[in-house]
């Protein structure tokens, strides 16, 4: 008999999360979104808004070369955002830096810098925050 896989709910208190290794192109950050980079499929760099769209979000610090964890689907619970606090719901887009900005769906799609550009919403966040970290989000799987 097969065993029932327990998802995210009641039966689990750990939420899922996917996570899977890239290799840094340049020093990454825990927390920053990443994309992407060069010509080869493993490596990734910090999502710069306009040539590299975010996959994930880096799940610990790495030096240039470095293999590392991303966030490529699911619950994070360490977001680097651009300081702008965080409403319940808001979408993350990445910035030109490589840090998520909060916005409600109608900002994303009105920001000049973002205009037409949706496909760089990554994820969600699941709760209010202030300062520069969002601790509870939903990144949605990209790859």
């Amino acid at each position: 008999m097969s065993q029932q896989k327990v998802g995210a709910g009641p039966g689990n208190l750990a939420p899922e999360q996917e996570v899977r290794q890239f290799k840094a192109n340049g020093a990454i950050t825990k927390g920053e979104c990443v994309g992407f980079y060069g010509v080869t499929g493993y490596t990734v760099d910090q999502a710069n808004a306009t040539t590299i769209l975010p996959i994930g979000v880096a799940k610990e610090t790495a030096a240039d070369g470095e293999w590392f964890d991303v966030v490529v689907s699911g619950f994070c619970d360490y977001v680097t955002n651009d300081g702008t606090d965080v409403v319940a719901y808001d979408f993350l887009v990445s910035s030109s830096a490589g840090v998520a900005i909060p916005y409600t769906l109608v900002e994303a799609e009105t920001d000049s810098g973002h205009v037409g550009f949706q496909n760089q919403i990554f994820g969600q966040s699941l709760q209010a925050d202030t300062g520069t970290t969002c601790t509870a989000c939903i990144i949605f799987k990209r790859i």
